[in-house]
């Protein structure tokens, strides 16, 4: 078999292997798409409202959104305004004032009231409105309104089975109806809280008011040009809940589409404690336990508390004993004396000029009467000058009664 032969065998073979793989690729290989729900984007985590002002954009109408900023100066008197948190935006009575004031000019507010609702000059308060809550609806031994908010949260988009059991569980059915359509709304709200009126409110008349089983849930009344929608929970429009039942379209029939759509809303931002528990667990626990560390290390003491040490203080006659007896050792202790006879008879002389030429008795007698010691001492102690002194006692003493005599003249 020559070499071209070979190589055709060669060819032969790898052409049927590459067409086996291909057949293969073509019997097992299969296309298809695959939807995965990555939950919100960053955007529609800031905005909870996001999706209802997109919506309502997509339908025609221009909408705007904010974080508690209301700014009537620059807000259509004809727009209308979905108010997530009255309380929270509206925190002054003048700020109350300027809104009842915009809504009866032809302003339309959306809002409803919170169960913590107890100021007397909130909107609520004048409007006659108020919330009861009911606590016999309990969940899991959780708030029912926690509850809830958790179950649509984790759902985000998707809610399976067993949420869709638990949110209806929690909630009842509000059916409503309006003259510009011929369809019932279907809009479930929580089981537990309800809304009630006061007939002293300032508004001039209720427009319309929706209940189910378990009370009123809808309330919209007319004030001046403009009107006022009060619901028991405004949530139903964010993000986790628009697209249940007819929300969204509840939320269509209420927007006017000649005038603009403002959604103030308000962030609740968790504490630094909160979100160093949540995320940062070990580093929040390492923090404390090197602060515990610190306190322990800074407050130990070991071994007994030792007193301070007391000052203590030489007597000046320790210095001239210790300078005498130095001196003595170093064969000096005549130029000392006459070193200090001269100091003492330096300052006689100021006060006696003569005294130089005064006989020893009567030297004695001058330098006794300017200090304590007594003429016969001081006599005795002139004449040991013209002795050599080796007594070290001796030595001693005179130094002390000259340096003596020098401090007392």
């Amino acid at each position: 078999m020559n070499n071209r032969t070979g190589l055709y065998i060669v060819a032969l073979v790898v052409c049927i292997f590459i067409g086996f793989g291909v057949y293969q690729f073509q019997q097992n290989y299969e296309y298809y798409e695959e939807d995965t729900n990555t939950g919100f984007s960053i955007e529609a985590k800031r905005n909870p409202y996001l999706a209802a002002e997109l919506f309502l954009q997509d339908n025609g109408v221009e909408t705007y959104s904010g974080i508690n900023t209301l700014d009537f100066k620059q807000i259509d008197p004809a727009a209308t305004i979905l108010l997530i948190d009255a309380n929270s935006a509206l925190s002054s009575p003048a700020q109350v004032d300027e809104i009842i004031d915009w809504v009866q000019e032809g302003g339309y507010l959306i809002t409803s009231v919170r169960e913590n609702n107890d100021r007397d000059d909130s909107l609520f308060a004048r409007l006659g409105v108020a919330v009861e809550v009911d606590d016999d609806y309990s969940y899991e031994k959780e708030s029912f309104e926690e509850t809830l908010d958790q179950i649509l949260k984790d759902s985000e988009e998707i809610m399976d089975e067993s949420d869709k059991t638990r949110y209806e569980q929690l909630t009842s059915p509000l059916i409503l109806s309006f003259e510009n359509t011929k369809d019932k709304l279907s809009v479930r709200f929580p089981k537990h809280k309800h809304l009630h009126w006061s007939e002293s409110g300032i508004y001039d008349e209720l427009v319309y008011a929706a209940e189910n089983e378990y009370g009123y849930h809808f309330l919209q009344f007319a004030y001046g040009e403009g009107y006022i929608t009060i619901l028991s929970k405004i949530e139903i429009w964010n993000s986790y809940q628009i697209g249940n039942d007819d929300n969204a379209y509840l939320l269509a029939l209420l927007a006017n589409q000649d005038s603009p759509f403002y959604i103030i809303y308000d962030l609740n931002i968790p504490s630094l404690f909160q979100l160093l528990k949540e995320y940062a667990s070990e580093l929040l626990l390492t923090i404390m336990l090197i602060t515990a560390l610190w306190i322990w290390k800074s407050s130990i003491r070991l071994g007994t508390i030792k007193s301070p040490p007391i000052p203590s203080y030489r007597a000046f006659s320790d210095h001239i004993k210790a300078m005498a007896e130095f001196q003595m050792s170093e064969g000096n202790q005549q130029v000392l004396l006459n070193s200090l006879k001269d100091s003492v008879f330096d300052k006689v002389r100021v006060r006696e000029p003569k005294i130089d030429h005064y006989t020893l008795s009567q030297q004695a007698e001058v330098i006794s009467h300017y200090c304590h010691y007594k003429q016969n001492i001081i006599s005795k102690w002139l004449r040991q000058f013209d002795e050599e002194t080796t007594n070290q006692s001796t030595f001693l003493q005179q130094v002390q009664i000259a340096y003596s005599i020098r401090k007392q003249l």
